[in-house]
């Protein structure tokens, strides 16, 4: 007997949110924070603060940490950001401000 044609993969809600035309973001809901803190290791060339940018999302860069000094130049010169850590394994933990999303 024959085989059917395989189907196109569905896409997700969120997939077929992102290909609206419309650039208003969607409403969060009430139990997410208006401005999402957001903290990041070994943070190299903020990657994640690029993609929330793109995403418009709102977000407050509150702490970033890289040993290497030219990563640390680059995010100063480009992400304004709370504070910056030049090393995760010396810094303590408690020091750091809190943050929603750390990566």
């Amino acid at each position: 007997r024959p085989r059917p044609e395989p189907r196109a993969p569905s896409r997700s809600a969120p997939a077929r949110r992102a290909r609206k035309s419309n650039p208003e973001a969607e409403p969060m809901p009430s139990s997410m924070p208006k401005v999402i803190g957001v903290g990041t290791d070994c943070s190299g060339m903020e990657a994640p603060v690029q993609a929330m940018e793109n995403l418009k999302v709102s977000f407050e860069h509150r702490f970033s940490c890289d040993k290497d000094p030219h990563a640390r130049a680059t995010i100063k010169a480009n992400f304004p950001h709370g504070e910056m850590f030049d090393d995760v394994m010396a810094r303590d933990n408690k020091a750091a401000p809190s943050c929603d999303v750390y990566v």
